[in-house]
């Protein structure tokens, strides 16, 4: 049954300008270097001549296609001089080929999904919103879609399995399919890409599934898009979007040696990205630990917030942030091993069976 929703202008637009850039490009890059460390030979040869660069150049990329613009039936890549910071980590993609290649990606991608909230269809592939109260990720909640992240990842691993891409994708080829894996694996893994938390009309958290999926305009904070820290003025999603200080984005022998002991996912790789998304649910109601909310006055349709313990929280948010980046490196690098096992390997999968 399709939720219904009392939506209005300020709901619709606030959708249009929340949804920024995911887990931040350094953190992207930093999860691609430990997955480059933990490839078989296999497995690496194939993101290398499938690619033509490693993955911590490819981790960026699903952001940068967010440069793409529409006008009519043109879509262009534009630099915004406004932020030049969205610019910086896609030098890698402004070759013309390569420009070319995130101008189609954005024209396949953009009117596949049925247009709630606006903007174009692939910005959707970056996260979902399944409220905190469930224990697991499941098609069935509220804020999940057909074209939420754990499909985005589902649809990918296909394609590389040389498996019909399942829709609304419209996936060219492996390089995109390599592309694809290489940001979204992360965002995976950013708690606030999968957590999200529901507010009713006294600010108060509460489950929209036990609620007949009708919400008032503002409930859903997307994922913390619409929770403003009064004293930074950042919002909760963009503090946890960015990586701890710090790390940098190179990986070091500890973060690689501590990559190396995530253990593989117990299951068919196929069930890998919903058994991620559970994980992640589980960390973002850790993340929504600890906050109160009122209303804003300022900013219709958004939410202050306030900690319990602000240093205690950002102590924790740090660890958790570090284990998400150590995690989806090592993921990645599980993901890719298994659908290209090495010789040793072959039959058994590095990590997983297919």
């Amino acid at each position: 049954m399709q939720p219904r929703l009392i939506v209005g202008l300020t709901a619709v637009l606030l959708t249009l300008s929340l949804r920024a850039h995911a887990f931040d490009a350094a953190a992207h890059r930093l999860i691609g270097a430990i997955a480059d460390q933990q490839l078989n030979p296999v497995a690496r040869q194939h993101v290398l001549t499938d690619l033509g660069y490693d993955l911590r150049t490819a981790g960026p990329w699903a952001d940068c296609v967010r440069n793409v613009k529409r006008d009519g039936d043109q879509y262009r890549y534009t630099l915004d001089p406004q932020h030049p910071e969205y610019h910086a980590p896609c030098t890698a993609f402004e070759s013309p080929q390569e420009q070319a290649r995130l101008e189609d990606y954005a024209r396949r991608h953009w009117q596949t999904c049925d247009g709630a909230g606006g903007g174009p269809c692939h910005g959707r592939y970056h996260y979902t919103d399944v409220a905190i109260q469930h224990r697991r990720y499941e098609r069935r909640w509220l804020g999940t879609r057909d074209d939420d992240i754990v499909g985005a990842i589902a649809a990918a691993i296909a394609v590389l399995q040389g498996k019909p891409c399942p829709p609304p994708f419209r996936i060219a080829d492996t390089k995109e399919a390599l592309l694809m894996l290489a940001h979204f694996v992360g965002d995976l893994h950013q708690p606030l890409h999968v957590g999200s938390v529901y507010l009713n009309t006294d600010a108060q958290p509460f489950d929209p599934d036990a609620n007949g999926k009708t919400l008032h305009s503002d409930a859903d904070t997307h994922g913390g898009n619409a929770l403003r820290d009064p004293q930074t003025g950042r919002n909760l999603h963009a503090a946890w979007d960015r990586i701890p200080d710090g790390l940098g984005d190179i990986a070091d022998a500890t973060l690689v040696r501590q990559a190396q002991r995530v253990p593989p996912s117990p299951a068919p790789i196929d069930r890998w990205p919903m058994i991620w998304a559970t994980e992640s649910l589980q960390v973002a109601r850790r993340a929504f630990n600890g906050l109160a909310y009122t209303a804003d006055p300022q900013r219709p349709g958004q939410w202050q917030l306030q900690f319990v313990d602000r240093a205690r929280y950002q102590r924790d948010q740090a660890a958790l942030q570090q284990q998400a980046i150590i995690r989806a490196g090592a993921r990645l690098a599980q993901l890719l091993n298994t659908v290209w096992p090495s010789q040793d390997h072959a039959g058994h999968g590095d990590g997983g069976s297919r």
